[in-house]
């Protein structure tokens, strides 16, 4: 899933809404990577970070991210009645 992110991040961080990107996204990207770094260290080295407290989940990242979406939405959909008028 994080591959997932990460590739929409990269090719369509243009659908964000003004200059600035949510804090939320850059909380999720800290999340993300400490949780690859620790996986990574487990699977290629075997040293355990478990008792590491991780980056937590950011609280609105769904939220700012259906805000986006609703607003990219509705600039679709007034563009599209501007054509048509």
């Amino acid at each position: 899933m994080h591959g997932e992110i990460r590739q929409i991040f990269r090719t369509k961080l243009y659908l964000v809404e003004g200059p600035k990107m949510p804090d939320s996204f850059y909380l999720y990207l800290k999340h993300a990577a400490q949780e690859h770094d620790q996986r990574t260290l487990w699977k290629e080295h075997r040293i355990d970070t478990s008792f590491l407290r991780g980056e937590p989940w950011p609280e609105h990242f769904y939220d700012d991210i259906q805000t986006g979406f609703e607003t990219a939405m509705r600039n679709y959909e007034r563009c599209v009645d501007g054509l048509k008028a």
